[in-house]
Formats: structure tokens, sequence, C-alpha cells
């Protein structure tokens, strides 16, 4: 198990928008201390999978992230929750955040990174990332967003 702080995953949405997946999907990650504040059910209404076996280190976790990340997956919709122990805790969640006023105009973008923007203010979340099916990586904390071109920006990115 690793301790999952910001620059770990920081390191595991580069990692993972750089792997050469086919059909890639894109992919969204919320980081948490905990979900009280957070409603979320499984995209695709079935229990969640146990995932006890899958959260034994980073190397694992980024396997598991590759597998299900791609379109004829079934898991490859909605977001994965992961809490500050590293665990990947739920696959492909839908979940509904509040909606926050202003916001950023982000036309071009998705669902997922609509709703990834508004979860960030979310009590309990650190950090949402997404990546897009043309793997840009977006990060996302306390509403606001930023799309770094770097690790050392999306570093950064996770101080504000």
């Amino acid at each position: 198990m690793i301790n999952m702080s910001c620059k770990h995953f920081i390191k595991l949405l580069m990692t993972l928008s750089q792997e050469k997946i086919k059909q890639f999907s894109g992919t969204g990650l919320v980081l948490y201390q905990h979900l009280n504040d957070i409603q979320h059910y499984h995209c695709n209404l079935i229990n969640d999978a146990k995932m006890s076996s899958l959260t034994h280190g980073a190397d694992a976790l980024l396997k598991y992230l590759s597998q299900i990340s791609t379109y004829h997956h079934p898991y490859h919709d909605g977001f994965h929750f992961i809490n500050t122990k590293g665990t990947l805790t739920h696959i492909a969640q839908f979940f509904s955040p509040p909606l926050i006023k202003p916001i950023r105009n982000i036309q071009g973008q998705g669902a997922r990174t609509l709703c990834a923007l508004h979860g960030s203010t979310i009590e309990g979340v650190i950090a949402i990332g997404t990546i897009s099916s043309n793997h840009d990586v977006f990060l996302f904390k306390k509403g606001k967003m930023n799309q770094p071109a770097s690790t050392k920006q999306l570093s950064t990115a996770l101080t504000i």
C-alpha cells in the first residue's frame, strides 16, 4: 500500500496519460480524505467490485486503471476514487456535485470535466484529475482548473 500524497497523485495522472493504451477513453480520478459529503453510485448500477487485490502498490494501480480506461471495458465511465492511503476504493462512479458560480468557461470539454470542476469543491475531496481521450491532463482543486504541460506545473497547481 502507498500513501497517496498529492505528489503520488500527480505522478499517477501523468504516467497514466503517457501510457500507450489502444482505444483510450480518458479517465477521471478523485483523491479524497473522506466521502461524507459526496453522494455517488456505480455507473452500471451494480454493486462495487472488490478492490482490495488491486491496491497493493502504485504499479498495480496504474496497470488496473490502464486496463479499464478503454471504450470496450464496462468500467471506463465515471470516476475512480482513491483515498489518501492509496487505496482504489470505488470504480466507475457517477456523482452529481453541487453547482458553483461563477464557473470558468470550459467550452470544448465534456461532462466529466464539468463534474470534476464542481466536484473539487466538495468537503473531503483533495483534488480531481481527468485525462481526456487525447491524453490531455486536467487538474481540479477547490473549483479551479489547471491544464499543466508537465509534472512540475501539476505540482504547482496542487499547491493553490
